[in-house]
């Protein structure tokens, strides 16, 4: 449908697409875990991931449903959330990725789009369940309070393009994951005995419909 303009004013229509709209108000409807010592905190305005202090442990956070039926060929999946806090930019690997299903821990070539902070390197990552893609975006990111935005533009069978802050940085046209059902999967370890956290905005999904 065409937007439709009033007095000058662009006007959308919200139903033109396929839109989920989840604010960190509850971990209801998630499955939460990790090592001993881990917390997962809904604080409304970001979701807190807390390991605990000792070298290999990690914490998770991943929606109990899926979004069924929603991969079909050429019509774009947009997925977004903002970075807003990380403890610590030394010694960690993260994985935050949309999946047709979780594998705990998370393996390299399962299937997805998203991804992967090693130390402070943010790198675009999605594989087809054999081989995986990865590159690395030369976004240095940083311990401190900020508001980093992900963005994941996946168009089926053609390209994922990834976005970090509206700047496009990678983009991918091999080894495209192919499965129908997707969630999200938001996964820390530290690879120290030091505590680390990390903190999440508000998360965005958008599909053109079929």
């Amino acid at each position: 449908m065409s937007p439709v303009y009033i007095q000058g004013i662009e006007k959308t229509d919200i139903f033109d697409k396929f839109r989920e709209f989840i604010p960190w108000v509850s971990i209801d409807g998630f499955t939460v875990g990790g090592d001993a010592g881990y917390a997962v905190n809904a604080n409304g305005t970001q979701l807190e991931l807390v390991v605990a202090n000792t070298t290999n442990y990690a914490v998770y956070i991943y929606t109990k449903g899926y979004w069924h039926k929603f991969l079909d060929t050429g019509k774009v999946i947009t997925w977004e959330f903002a970075l807003c806090y990380l403890s610590s930019v030394a010694n960690q690997n993260i994985w935050l990725r949309l999946l047709p299903s979780v594998t705990i821990p998370p393996t390299e070539t399962q299937q997805h789009v998203g991804w992967k902070i090693i130390g402070a390197d943010l790198y675009a990552s999605n594989a087809n369940g054999t081989t995986q893609a990865i590159t690395d975006t030369l976004v240095d990111l940083a311990a401190a309070d900020q508001r980093t935005r992900l963005k994941v533009v996946f168009t089926p069978g053609t390209d994922c393009k990834y976005y970090v802050s509206d700047v496009l940085k990678v983009t991918h046209t091999t080894y495209l994951p192919t499965g129908v059902t997707y969630k999200p999967l938001f996964y820390l370890k530290t690879l120290e005995n030091v505590s680390h956290s990390m903190e999440l905005g508000r998360m965005l999904l958008e599909k053109a419909h079929a």
